[in-house]
C-alpha cells in the first residue's frame, strides 16, 4: 500500500488479511472461508516466490547475492548462526529434537 505521509512516498507491506479477510479467522463457523483464503494465499505466495526467484537469477550475477533470494529465512538464520559466527559452532549452536504425540487429536 502506498504511504504518501512519508518522504519519499513508499510502499508498505500489508497483512495477508487485508486482502483475504478470513485468512486468520479461527471461528469454526468460518472454516470453509478460512480454508479457501488460505488456499488462495498458498497460490499467490507460490507465484510471488517464483517471480522473485526468477528476477533474482536474471538480475544478480553474484551467486551469493542470488542465494539471498532463493533461501528461506530459516536457512539464512542457520547459515549465519553456524557458519558466519566466529569460533567453534559446537560452543554456540544447539539442536533440539522434539516429538509430539496426539497432536492431531487436539486440533479441531
Amino acid at each position: 500500500k502506498l504511504d504518501e505521509n512519508v518522504l519519499p512516498p513508499s510502499f508498505t507491506l500489508q497483512p495477508i488479511s487485508s486482502i483475504l479477510p478470513n485468512y486468520c479467522n479461527d471461528d469454526p463457523e468460518n472454516a470453509r472461508r478460512r480454508d479457501e483464503d488460505r488456499r488462495k494465499w498458498a497460490r499467490l505466495h507460490d507465484l510471488m516466490t517464483k517471480a522473485l526467484r526468477r528476477a533474482a537469477r536474471s538480475v544478480f550475477k553474484d551467486r551469493a547475492r542470488v542465494q539471498d533470494y532463493l533461501s528461506s529465512v530459516t536457512e539464512l538464520e542457520i547459515n549465519q548462526g553456524i557458519f558466519q559466527c566466529p569460533g567453534n559452532p559446537n560452543h554456540h549452536c544447539w539442536w533440539l529434537k522434539r516429538e509430539f504425540s496426539g497432536l492431531q487429536k487436539s486440533v479441531p
